[in-house]
């Protein structure tokens, strides 16, 4: 069930069919290797459940035909809808579960939405979450419009998004800038700072970063926090206790570690 938590949290959602008033779910991602592993998730859990699975842009999605699904990963605290809207938490079978739960999830997790990369030859462990800005914040953060850099999603949606310590930077210097807005610009989303608990409590430590506000195509702001494991000894522990599911992400991390006689 972590393991099917972590990637619902991460690539999957769970929405309201509202022609049928059901609960549905799915999944997408670019990487055949993590679908399959979503799957097999699934079936260990809820059986051999009916599925649908659809090309998307170089992606593919799996839609569970059963409403059972969307209902029990609910339960089990999952959000249901648009979950950079919500800011929400960690599922509550997660936080207080088993460690073998919260491994599950962490791998799961950080193998959909995490990277490896390596600094004078160190490797570090990143993990970013985004939240959207309430309406009511839209118009003080216009002003930094002008100031974005413009990228387009594969999708042909345009994106524009700045670094968030410029914004805070920026907004410091700025006369009339709300100041509970600089709460919200220096708060990372719940989940986050949830799942670095989580770490520490494996005996990893890592660290919350504020990374960009972005606006997309429809005009709303969100705000991605990244959490960064760094340090030799903390990305070992990372590998050897949670790891990645991915395994090319794995493979990464490995041939980094044993670069510096880690492994």
């Amino acid at each position: 069930m972590g393991t099917l938590l972590g990637h619902i949290v991460s690539d999957g959602s769970i929405y309201i069919d509202v022609q049928r008033n059901h609960l549905r779910t799915k999944y997408t991602n670019s990487d055949s290797e993590l679908i399959d592993r979503f799957l097999d998730a699934a079936q260990r859990v809820f059986g051999n459940v009916h599925y649908t699975s659809e090309p998307a842009r170089g992606s593919v999605t799996v839609r569970f035909g059963s409403e059972l699904v969307g209902v029990v990963l609910a339960a089990a605290g999952a959000m249901v809808g648009n979950k950079t809207k919500q800011n929400g938490d960690l599922p509550w079978l997660v936080r207080g579960g088993s460690e073998a739960i919260k491994i599950a999830y962490l791998r799961a997790a950080f193998s959909d939405e995490g990277s490896v990369g390596a600094s004078n030859g160190f490797p570090y462990l990143i993990l970013t979450r985004y939240y959207t800005v309430p309406t009511a914040n839209w118009v003080p953060l216009g002003q930094f419009d002008g100031l974005m850099r413009s990228s387009i999603f594969p999708t042909g949606h345009l994106r524009r998004c700045m670094s968030l310590r410029r914004v805070i930077t920026c907004a410091k210097a700025s006369d009339g800038f709300p100041f509970e807005l600089f709460s919200l610009l220096n708060t990372p989303p719940r989940l986050l700072t949830q799942e670095a608990e989580l770490l520490a409590g494996l005996g990893i430590t890592s660290k919350i970063y504020p990374a960009t506000l972005s606006k997309n195509h429809s005009g709303s702001y969100s705000l991605s926090f990244m959490l960064a494991v760094q340090g030799k000894e903390n990305v070992r522990n990372f590998y050897k206790k949670v790891g990645f599911s991915l395994h090319r992400k794995q493979e990464k991390l490995r041939i980094f570690l044993e670069k510096i006689g880690c492994i």
